[in-house]
């Protein structure tokens, strides 16, 4: 980085001469990337230990990130990258804010998250809706303009999507919220999804949410044992759950096995 850095104040870099609008994007790019490391050389992080570099440039790319979402507020690659860095810093809460609900970014007028983590980014914040809608049953992703385009476009936008559905589900998993994991089976069992995943990662990602939304109802049960009240409603959540799920052929066989699983607390119509 230290050689770019000088390239750009050389001779040769001064009298690059610009042809057209390409040759023009492109210095733009690279003008950019030269500031921002001559920056890093100004500031003596390039010199400093690497902990201190990789929070800097993880700083400058929220920065960058944030410059495309005001441009463009739903785009999916910038909220699914912003979404799995706070997922990664185990800031969990904020990730499920940008995956599925509203959120204001920079988190707070200070610039950290709510695990503390300190920030350079803008100062200015600004709302923005999460990637996906769970409150639609038809569509998730409304704000989704010109699918056709998307999916000519060079890249795998169903892969894409995959990778985001499973954050979606591993954000949920580990907040331990058990009703959004139960929507987002039924949701992936229905219409809302169909055009943004193939049939068979539809049927797999639900069925992963429904099995770990299985499983913090069983540690529910674990730390209500001797406890009626609890375990009343317990019971309650789980039967509703489970009834609903074994209207759908895919998801019958392993909702009924769990409440056969767990019938000392739980009693079966």
């Amino acid at each position: 980085m230290l050689f770019l850095t000088r390239a750009k104040k050389s001779y040769f870099g001064s009298e690059f001469n610009l042809r057209d609008e390409t040759d023009d994007e492109i210095m733009q790019d690279v003008n950019s990337t030269m500031t921002d490391l001559a920056t890093l050389v100004h500031d003596g992080i390039l010199e400093s230990d690497s902990e201190q570099l990789f929070t800097r440039i993880v700083q400058m790319c929220l920065e960058a990130i944030l410059d495309i979402l005001r441009e463009l507020s739903q785009h999916y690659k910038s909220l699914f990258r912003i979404a799995h860095h706070y997922f990664l810093t185990e800031d969990y809460q904020f990730s499920q804010k940008i995956l599925s609900g509203s959120f204001l970014f920079p988190p707070n007028s200070q610039g950290s998250t709510s695990n503390g983590e300190i920030s350079t980014v803008s100062e200015y914040r600004h709302r923005f809706d999460g990637l996906f809608d769970l409150t639609r049953d038809w569509d998730v992703l409304p704000d989704l303009m010109d699918l056709d385009a998307i999916f000519d476009r060079p890249g795998s936008f169903i892969t894409h999507m995959l990778r985001s559905t499973q954050l979606l589900i591993n954000v949920n998993k580990n907040l331990g919220d058990a009703e959004q994991l139960f929507k987002i089976t039924m949701l992936l069992s229905s219409e809302a999804f169909e055009e943004y995943l193939c049939e068979t990662d539809q049927e797999n990602l639900g069925k992963q949410a429904m099995e770990h939304c299985f499983n913090i109802h069983e540690s529910r049960i674990a730390k209500a044992k001797g406890n009626r009240n609890n375990l009343d409603q317990i019971k309650v959540d789980i039967r509703r759950i489970c009834n609903k799920l074994m209207e759908y052929p895919i998801y019958k066989q392993q909702a009924q096995q769990f409440l056969e699983k767990h019938d000392e607390c739980i009693t079966i119509d």
